[in-house]
Order: structure tokens, then C-alpha cells, then sequence
């Protein structure tokens, strides 16, 4: 009797946690401004993590096995600066607070972002 209490608890916890992610993925949303990089998400409200373009320090991709599974030519987008850097842990898992999640075509993205940031810093 208890386990299938159990059970159904956690089957209603992992529901509960799928729509969540739905929700937030549906309200994602990043861009690239020629001063700033916004990524604009929430669940229920809505919040708002801006980095400036001349801060970036780093600028990094990761293409997880979730991505190739998930949806191929998908991946991670990290940016680091003094403020927010991009750690890299143990088992190479990166985290950075800005970071494009699951974005279509990372490479090219990821070349594109590189270039206009690049663009940006010389512009000075």
C-alpha cells in the first residue's frame, strides 16, 4: 500500500516537473544586441539576465548527448565574464549564468555570436 503511494507520488512530481519545463522552454527567449546579450524566461513571472557585449570574456559550446538525442544539431551557448564566469567541473559539465540552451544549428550560432562579439570589442 505504501509503495504504490510512493510510486504515484513520484510519477505526479515528474509531471509536475515535465510541465514546468515546457512552460519555461515555451518563454525562452535569447538575444544579441550590438551592446548586450538578454535572455528573457520564467515560469511565472517574467525575468530578465542581461550581459554586456564588452564584458564577455569567453564564449563557449557544448553539444550534449540530451541534444543529440532530443533534437540533432542542437546544443549549449556559454558566455563568462569577470562577473558571471563559465566553470567547468569535474566531469566537463559546463555553467555559466548566460547561457543559450538548446539552440538549433549551435555551431553556426555559436560562430555568428563569436563574430559580431568580436565585431563589437574592436568597434572601441
Amino acid at each position: 500500500y505504501t509503495m504504490l503511494g510512493v510510486v504515484i507520488l513520484f510519477g505526479l512530481m515528474e509531471i509536475f516537473f515535465f510541465i514546468i519545463l515546457h512552460v519555461r522552454y515555451k518563454k525562452t527567449f535569447y538575444c544579441l544586441t550590438n551592446k548586450r546579450i538578454i535572455i528573457r524566461t520564467g515560469f511565472i513571472g517574467v525575468d530578465f539576465k542581461t550581459l554586456d557585449i564588452k564584458m564577455v570574456g569567453a564564449i563557449d559550446i557544448r553539444v550534449g548527448l540530451l541534444d543529440k538525442i532530443i533534437k540533432p544539431a542542437t546544443g549549449n551557448i556559454y558566455f563568462g565574464s569577470s562577473a558571471s564566469p563559465i566553470i567547468t567541473g569535474n566531469n566537463g559539465v559546463f555553467s555559466s549564468s548566460f547561457t543559450f540552451e538548446h539552440i538549433d544549428d549551435a555551431y553556426m550560432t555559436y560562430k555568428e555570436i563569436k563574430e559580431k562579439i568580436e565585431d563589437v570589442k574592436e568597434s572601441k
